[in-house]
C-alpha cells in the first residue's frame, strides 16, 4: 500500500457490479433483504437498479443535499445514520425526506 494513491485504495475497496449482482442474487435465494448506503447521487440510481427495500444514509452524508433529494425521488423508506450532527443538521435532513418513511439512527 506504500505507493497507493487515495483513489487506488478506494477502488481496491468498493465492490464491482457484478460483485453487488452476486450479493443480490445470494440474498434473493436467500429471501434476505439488502441495502447500502449511497454516497453521492450516481450511486442511488445504481443502488435502485436492486430494488432494494430502503436506502441508507451514512452520517457523513445527512448534510448533502443532493443525495437526499434524490433519496425523496426514489420514494422509498431511508435509515438515517446522525453520527455528529447537530440538531439542527438533523432537523434539515428531516425536513428535505418528510415525504419518505425514515428511521433515524441515533448513537
Amino acid at each position: 500500500f506504500k505507493d497507493s494513491t487515495n483513489g487506488d485504495l478506494k477502488w481496491a475497496l468498493e465492490f464491482t457490479k457484478s460483485e453487488y449482482q452476486e450479493i443480490d442474487r445470494y440474498c434473493k435465494g436467500k429471501g434476505i433483504f439488502w441495502f447500502a448506503s449511497s454516497w453521492d447521487e450516481v450511486s442511488v440510481d445504481f443502488l435502485e437498479e436492486f430494488n432494494p427495500p430502503c436506502h441508507k444514509v451514512a452520517s457523513a452524508m445527512l448534510t448533502h443535499f443532493g443525495i437526499l433529494k434524490k433519496l425523496k425521488e426514489a420514494g422509498r423508506p431511508v435509515i438515517a445514520s446522525t453520527g455528529m450532527s447537530t440538531m439542527e443538521e438533523v432537523k434539515n435532513a428531516v425536513s428535505v425526506l418528510s415525504s419518505v418513511p425514515l428511521i433515524l439512527h441515533f448513537g
